[in-house]
């Protein structure tokens, strides 16, 4: 997995698919994201 943080948001993708997508995420859904799955 890479990503790239930006100050707005954060993209994401599969290091390994070379033709995955790229998803990207605004700063208030990667730290939903985030808080969600540290729970």
């Amino acid at each position: 997995m890479e990503l790239l943080i930006l100050h707005t948001g954060v993209l994401v993708r599969d290091s390994k698919d070379a033709r995955g997508e790229t998803l990207a995420f605004d700063r208030e859904a990667w730290t939903a994201f985030l808080s969600r799955i540290m729970r």
